[in-house]
C-alpha cells in the first residue's frame, strides 16, 4: 500500500488542489448575494463621465454614450446595467450583459471606458481599485 501511494504522490496532489478548488468555488456562490440600492459611475480613463443612481430606475431605458470617440448604448434598470452595444473590436463588454453586483466592473479596454458600480447599503463596503 505504502508503495503504491509514493508511485500516486502527484496524483494524489492534484486532486486535493482541484477539490479544494471546488469547495471555494461552491462557497462562493453560496454566500451570494445580489447587491441592491446600487450606483453607477462611468469613466473614460480617470475623468468621470457620468454618475448614475441605479435605484432610481423605474423602467429599463438606453442611452448612447457621448464623447468617447466611438459608438456605445448603455441599458439601465432597476440596480443593474450594462453595455448594449459598442463598435468596438473585440464587444467584452456587450458579452458581459446587464451587471447587478457591487464588485464586477464593466470595462471596454478599446474606448477605454469602465462602468463601475458601487454599492449604498451601509452594511456593504465595497474597494474599487
Amino acid at each position: 500500500m505504502k508503495e503504491v501511494l509514493k508511485r500516486r504522490r502527484v496524483e494524489i496532489a492534484i486532486i486535493g488542489v482541484l477539490l479544494v478548488i471546488l469547495i471555494a468555488f461552491a462557497a462562493s456562490f453560496a454566500f451570494y448575494r445580489p447587491t441592491t440600492n446600487l450606483s453607477a459611475t462611468i469613466y473614460k480613463r480617470d475623468e468621470i463621465l457620468l454618475e448614475l443612481d441605479l435605484t432610481k430606475e423605474e423602467e429599463e431605458r438606453t442611452f448612447y454614450l457621448e464623447n468617447i470617440d466611438g459608438e456605445m448604448l448603455i441599458g439601465v434598470k432597476k440596480n443593474a446595467i450594462a453595455v448594449l452595444k459598442c463598435d468596438c473590436p473585440h464587444q467584452d463588454c456587450v458579452y458581459q450583459g446587464y451587471v447587478t453586483t457591487a464588485n464586477v466592473p464593466i470595462i471596454c479596454a478599446h474606448y477605454a471606458i469602465t462602468i463601475v458600480l458601487t454599492s449604498n447599503d451601509s452594511e456593504t463596503d465595497v474597494m474599487v481599485g
